[in-house]
């Protein structure tokens, strides 16, 4: 009888395997898949005490940075949807003159997942800090930054406002709003809309597509466009290497302008 049921199982599984070479024969083993239907909240807090720069690693979920004046502390308050397993890791620590957090939902035993395990984070943190960010997904905003930003995002719209310093941004896809820098603001953007408004200092855009609007910059503008519409209104100069497709709006630039676009009107 067992020498039976063995030979039926060698039969079952070597016509499994004969399937999955013709047709991608898949074996499931444990049942039914995982669910992240776990929700919990953390709070995490770090003195900033000789700390000069927040380095954040993010993975899937939203993600707000708000600088507050005379702030002694980086205060995080998540929201973290995660498995059963809760193989999430969440941590903010000191290393040297900076601070670390990573929320990265979720690190081990990816599967397929009925709802996507997520972190929410809210960061407020000293406004003096600089600050840099690498985010995975979901929506971004900075707010009141009095240092440089950094900013190299995956997917999701974008929302700076008030910084005072340098603004870096990379995205691959996703809306970007940029308001009020002093400082240099450099977008190498995939796709999606840019809006930037009243800034001091140079800006420098890379996009592949989606429509470009800047009014309102203490500076001269360069941009680089692969296609969608392109918008500048009160420049001290403007540059557009290349325009693939689109209409070229300039109004009110005071100083030079060069534009390889056959495209552009002037008012």
């Amino acid at each position: 009888m067992k020498s039976h049921n063995f030979s039926n199982i060698i039969k079952t599984t070597s016509a499994c395997v004969a399937v999955y070479f013709l047709s991608g024969c898949i074996i499931h083993v444990g049942g039914s898949s995982r669910t992240a239907d776990v929700e919990l909240d953390d709070m995490l807090t770090l003195n900033t005490s000789g700390i000069e720069r927040i380095i954040i690693d993010a993975g899937a979920g939203s993600l707000e940075v708000i600088g507050v004046d005379n702030a002694d502390e980086i205060s995080v308050d998540a929201d973290i949807l995660t498995t059963e397993e809760r193989d999430y890791r969440l941590s903010l620590v000191r290393n040297g003159k900076d601070a670390k957090l990573i929320a990265i939902p979720n690190t081990k035993n990816r599967g397929s997942w009925r709802k996507s395990p997520r972190i929410d984070l809210k960061v407020n943190l000293p406004s003096d800090l600089a600050v840099d960010i690498e985010d995975s997904s979901g929506d971004l905003r900075v707010e009141n930054i009095d240092n440089r930003l950094r900013v190299d995002d995956s997917s999701g719209n974008i929302v700076i406002d008030t910084i005072g310093g340098a603004t870096l941004v990379e995205d691959s896809s996703g809306n970007i709003k940029i308001n009020n820098v002093a400082g240099d603001v450099n977008v190498d953007d995939g796709s999606g809309n840019i809006n930037i408004t009243s800034t001091i200092g140079d800006i420098f855009i890379d996009d592949g597509s989606g429509d470009v609007k800047v009014i309102d910059t203490d500076g001269a503008v360069t941009i680089d466009d692969g296609s969608g519409d392109i918008y500048v209104k009160k420049a001290t100069g403007l540059t557009i290497i290349d325009d693939g497709s689109g209409r070229t709006t300039i109004q009110e630039v005071t100083g030079k302008i060069t534009n390889n676009s056959e495209k552009a009107s002037k008012s």
